[in-house]
């Protein structure tokens, strides 16, 4: 579905891309500096005019996500393990007489 985004067409398209992608921004590395052409054609003094180092950028956020590492799926032939998480911090709660 990604792969198959068509160009944008308008601001609208942009912001709607990068509103979708920002959650995704923790998986992508150097999601800023990728996304900084696109970022910039929202600035009120900045025309549109979607040339070729915004269609590469575009392209390029595209591919990340594509590609990117987000969920990875267990491996089933490990054991799995059992982790608890230690305590950061003592109850003060009054304890309760049955």
């Amino acid at each position: 579905m990604i792969a198959k985004l068509p160009e944008p067409k308008c601001l609208k398209d942009i912001k709607s891309f990068l509103g979708h992608i920002g959650f995704y921004r923790i998986f992508i590395k150097e999601f800023s500096k990728i996304s900084r052409p696109l970022t910039n054609l929202l600035r009120n003094d900045v025309p549109f005019h979607f040339d070729n180092g915004y269609l590469k950028a575009w392209e390029e956020l595209t591919q990340e996500l594509i590609y990117a590492t987000i969920i990875l799926a267990p491996n089933w032939l490990d054991p799995l393990k059992s982790c608890v998480m230690p305590r950061l911090y003592h109850c003060r709660c009054p304890r309760t007489v049955h």
